[in-house]
């Protein structure tokens, strides 16, 4: 075999084998995508946000995450958040939880005068898609 017959040679088994690669490199995202589940949305303070202060639409903002890296609780949408307010400082890229915002309701003095000797109380927050969660359901 001349050397023009070589190189064509070398040059289709470079293509070849590029083109296996380009598969595998394809499957293994394809794997990986598949593990960490699609791209959802996360509220983040997109501002710094004072303790005690309400929170404003222009201080939020949304970052997309795989879902198995979502933090559970998270909020998704600036409605569920605007004109609450921040239980402690909150900063620049925070997640937004119901743990960082203000307790609603009656202050803690006067739900506990109004608790039997052996009750508790227990904020319980659920979590999941919305269609698997209809208002006033129980």
């Amino acid at each position: 075999m001349n050397q023009a017959g070589r190189a064509l040679a070398l040059g289709g088994l470079s293509l070849l084998l590029g083109g296996i690669a380009a598969a595998d490199v394809r499957e293994r995202e394809s794997a990986v995508r598949a593990s960490i589940g699609p791209l959802v949305p996360v509220l983040v303070a997109g501002r710094p946000i004072a303790a005690g202060s309400r929170i404003a639409r222009e201080r939020l903002a949304v970052r997309r995450v795989p879902a198995r890296f979502a933090p559970r609780g998270a909020f998704h949408a600036a409605i569920e958040v605007v004109g609450a307010r921040a239980g402690v400082a909150i900063a620049s890229g925070a997640d937004l939880t119901p743990a960082l915002l203000a307790q609603a309701g009656p202050a803690a003095g006067q739900a506990l005068a109004t608790l039997r000797p052996g009750e508790r109380i227990a904020r319980i927050v659920a979590v999941g898609a919305s269609g698997e969660l209809p208002p006033g359901s129980r």
